[in-house]
């Protein structure tokens, strides 16, 4: 943001986390590097490493003076992509925290689970999607978890600058989900495939 990389958001018990690192910090250097107009992948490039390795970061904290330094410890983080609770109500809750390797295999699970339990009552009535500070991930992920409740239509799809299609990637009717009423929530960290995933039900409405 305004040349800035901007912390959006941490992995809950992730290195980030636990070295002191807070949403709204500004990388001011990476291992010494000035990171002011860094592009992102560059910013990736620095911080991924060998597993137990260090990467020192300076940031810039809102309401702190001087620049803060730091020290995170890289590890490889598991994260559970997706959360499910069942609402008095009988509609599904899921978090989906990020678009990982796992996440549309978590959802139907998380799904087919809530069906089990709640078939004897009447079965799922509704499904809230919240995508809020997810920053998405693999695409492929993102276009599996659309495709769990549409039967149709382009999903995504990519043009060149003469408007060629250089790829695109449809819904299939095989492996649906009933026609649930369906309320996707995000905010201002929802980025990249999660905004995919927000976008699909509004533009085949």
């Amino acid at each position: 943001r305004d040349g800035w990389l901007l912390v959006r958001g941490l992995i809950e018990g992730g290195p980030a986390e636990e070295a002191g690192i807070q949403e709204g910090d500004r990388f001011l250097s990476i291992e010494g590097e000035p990171a002011r107009d860094m592009p992102l992948p560059r910013a990736v490039r620095i911080m991924r490493g060998e597993l137990g390795t260090s990467v020192r970061v300076a940031i810039r904290r809102e309401g702190v003076d001087d620049a803060v330094e730091l020290e995170l410890i890289r590890r490889n983080i598991e994260v559970e992509a997706v959360q499910m609770q069942l609402l008095p109500d009988r509609s599904v809750y899921l978090r989906l925290r990020a678009f990982q390797d796992s996440s549309t295999r978590e959802l139907r699970r998380s799904l087919d689970q809530a069906q089990s339990q709640l078939e004897e009552v009447g079965g799922i009535r509704g499904v809230l999607l919240d995508l809020r500070r997810n920053p998405g991930g693999l695409l492929r992920e993102a276009v599996r978890v659309s495709d769990e409740f549409l039967s149709s239509g382009t999903i995504v799809s990519t043009r060149g600058r003469d408007g060629q299609v250089l790829a695109e990637y449809r819904a299939h009717r095989h492996g649906t989900r009933p026609d649930w009423p369906l309320v996707v929530l995000v905010d201002g960290y929802t980025a990249s495939a999660a905004e995919i995933v927000a976008g699909v039900p509004v533009k085949l409405a």
